[in-house]
């Protein structure tokens, strides 16, 4: 098979390697934690404050592509592709996901965990 170029020279490319291989150092010093970048990167990960984003997130996560798909099936009008009706829609999707998420974590989720 014929394969691109450009896929060939960022294989091949030494500067490829040479990313490639410090990200792969990265990855293990954080998941290690021994090296300046993995004690940073776990102290402040593990601070108290990501516990309720963490809780929340992972509700975001499913409950987003349903607000989502009823946010734009409800539109009257044609979005417009500027900036500012961009990050008006995306503000409105990640604030009712998250509010959706919260509410689904008081009613459901935390009397369920309670149980267990």
């Amino acid at each position: 098979q014929d394969v691109p170029i450009m896929a060939v020279s960022v294989l091949v490319h030494p500067g490829g390697i040479l990313m490639g291989l410090c990200i792969t150092f990265m990855v293990l010093d954080i998941d290690k934690s021994i090296g300046p970048i993995g004690k940073a990167f776990n102290a402040v990960f593990s601070l108290g404050f990501w516990a309720p984003i963490a809780e929340l997130s992972y509700l975001a996560y499913l409950l987003h592509p349903m607000v989502m798909q009823k946010a734009y099936s409800t539109v009257l009008s044609p979005i417009r592709s500027d900036g500012v009706s961009f990050i008006g829609y995306a503000t409105f999707n990640v604030v009712v996901t998250l509010l959706a998420a919260l509410v689904l974590h008081v009613l459901v989720d935390s009397p369920l965990q309670a149980l267990l």
